[in-house]
């Protein structure tokens, strides 16, 4: 699994969603209707995330798939949360929802961030812990422009 020049392929619904063709019409409706929102030309927007306005208009209209790279670039300059191109998914498996909200509560940050160090250092790929630390640093931006 990679990040750079390729797109997140894993079995998450969720990762799996960006990847099928049927969803890219779905997903650049949400940024075509966010750009138009904010007042951006395709030409601005496109300019500032690094890319022509003929891509722009690729992925807004389902013709370009978009690497989770842009995708967090186009957050940032959307100022919009990654979530927002994600479908609006229901948790049928009302259990295993309420044993993971309870599992998040009883963790406290510094669990969390353990946790997180050391779900890092079991990754062997080095590709995979570059894409998750520039991942983690276009959050950060966006978490700081909130």
């Amino acid at each position: 699994m990679r990040l750079k020049g390729r797109f997140l392929h894993v079995n998450s619904k969720t990762m799996r969603y960006f990847k099928e063709s049927s969803n890219l019409l779905s997903i650049g409706k949400k940024l075509k209707t966010k750009r138009q929102e904010l007042k951006l030309t395709q030409k601005d927007l496109a300019s500032s995330v690094g890319v022509t306005s003929q891509q722009l208009q690729k992925y807004e209209s389902g013709q370009s798939k978009i690497s989770i790279e842009m995708l967090l670039n186009l957050c940032r300059e959307l100022k919009v949360n990654f979530d927002y191109f994600l479908p609006k998914i229901q948790i049928t498996n009302l259990k295993e929802n309420e044993k993971i909200n309870e599992t998040i509560k009883n963790y406290n940050e510094e669990a969390l961030e353990q946790k997180l160090i050391e779900k890092f250092r079991a990754i062997e790929n080095p590709d995979i812990k570059i894409s998750i630390l520039k991942i983690t640093e276009v959050l950060l931006e966006i978490n700081k422009s909130k």
